[in-house]
């Protein structure tokens, strides 16, 4: 029993961190659903495939190959894969939503992007979505418990009983969620906002300051250029003479001529169309993976632009102070 309580436990404490209804907070629910939905799927999978393993037929190979066994336990989006496609504990929806949930997690925890506009709507469907699952993932073994232990456990959430099972996991879960239930009209709200404020704030920030960085440039070839800049090979050493100058010049001027930029404002505007369409869907994993889709992209071009500004903007306080 210990295992299960630890999860209740875990479950426990995001729904005191979604409680304080913070940005911090939510981020702390999140790693722990994430960490909860991974260990969750990875003991179920590990029981599949040592069912499969122990139930071969004579003379037959088992039904998942060892390279595909450790793939889905190696991997998180594999094991949410396996148990959509293989197994149907988990739906399509539910998958989309919690492979996002995962990227979530990871930019936060490694990267420290922190999404405060979104984190509190995500997390909450994240949170009934796990509390639905784990019912579902649960393996049925916990180790020998005595009866009044087990008992004392249950009666803690209002169940009169002696035995876990998935019912009474299901009572447990629907005790712990309560009132915390989001909709999916918050999510898909938060989530088209956040992305059509951003690329808002992109365009206005290209536009403001495209006279002052380059006043020779339209807004659009600037933003090619700043793409442009990031892939022209970094190995040409500088010249030292005027010569030398002005052929490191003419190499860049064919390099760039041969440029095809990934993103131009005309890109920019699709993405706007897209991210407005989000609050017409009414499945959340629907809306997480079509926010992903737009986000990934966008995440590199507001890496490129905001450098590009801050690289600028040191650039003129030198000249100030100097």
């Amino acid at each position: 029993m210990r295992e299960i309580k630890k999860d209740i436990e875990q479950l426990e404490e995001v729904a005191h961190q979604l409680d304080k209804q913070t940005p911090t907070g939510a981020r702390l629910a999140l790693l722990l659903l994430d960490n909860l939905i991974e260990l969750l799927a990875f003991k179920k999978v590990k029981k599949i495939f040592a069912f499969d393993e122990m139930y071969k037929l004579p003379g037959k190979l088992p039904k998942y190959s060892p390279e595909k066994r450790k793939k889905v336990k190696d991997h998180f989006k594999e094991k949410i894969n396996f148990l959509v496609s293989e197994t149907k504990d988990i739906s399509h929806d539910e998958g989309d939503f919690l492979k996002v949930g995962h990227e979530l997690r990871n930019e936060a925890y490694h990267n420290g992007v922190l999404r405060d506009s979104i984190i509190l709507s995500v997390t909450s469907v994240h949170y009934e979505i796990v509390c639905r699952l784990l019912p579902r993932l649960w393996i049925m073994s916990y180790s020998y418990s005595r009866e009044d232990e087990v008992s004392a456990f249950l009666n803690k959430y209002g169940i009169q009983g002696s035995m876990i099972d998935t019912k009474s996991l299901e009572k447990i879960c629907i005790n712990l969620l309560g009132d915390r239930n989001s909709t999916t009209d918050n999510l898909r709200e938060d989530i088209s906002d956040d992305l059509i404020n951003r690329i808002d704030e992109l365009v206005e920030t290209l536009e403001s300051y495209q006279p002052d960085v380059r006043p020779d440039l339209t807004p659009d070839e600037l933003l090619k250029e700043m793409q442009f800049s990031q892939t022209f090979p970094g190995d040409l050493k500088f010249p030292e003479t005027h010569e030398g100058f002005l052929g490191f010049h003419r190499t860049r001027d064919e390099y760039r001529s041969k440029f095809k930029p990934k993103v131009i404002l005309a890109t920019i505007v699709r993405w706007k169309r897209q991210a407005a369409k989000i609050r017409s869907e009414d499945r959340p994993g629907a809306v997480m993976r079509k926010f992903s889709e737009i986000d990934r992209h966008l995440l590199k071009i507001e890496d490129i632009i905001y450098e590009a500004v801050a690289e600028f903007d040191i650039y003129i306080d030198s000249q100030i102070h100097s």
